[in-house]
């Protein structure tokens, strides 16, 4: 059944817009492309300094692997380095239902 990984996050204190985008597009195309069951990643943008990441997976096992292995793979540590840890939320759904006008 597929799953939906919701991450809010900031970037660290002194960390500018530039950077991190930066940051997040070395972590897109270095870890997030070769993780197993990734479909696609949606980054998004809050008017209060905040950002919000939606990523859809296979599975629940592939969504918890690449949650697990984050924290210490060395293709996420530029990216990790970017970010405020204390602002920093992950948590998975598992897709009840999904509406699209016909």
């Amino acid at each position: 059944m597929a799953v939906t990984e919701i991450v809010r996050l900031r970037p660290a204190e002194g960390v500018d817009e530039e950077t991190f985008l930066a940051a997040n597009e070395v972590f897109e195309q270095d870890y997030m492309r070769h993780r197993q069951g990734f479909i696609r990643r949606t980054l998004l943008r809050g008017d209060d300094g905040d950002w919000a990441v939606i990523v859809d997976w296979a599975t629940i096992t592939d969504a918890e692997a690449s949650m697990a292995a984050f924290p210490t793979d060395a293709a996420s540590a530029p990216f990790n380095a970017v970010l405020d840890p204390a602002t920093f939320e992950m948590k998975c759904y598992v897709v009840e239902r999904i509406f699209e006008p016909s």
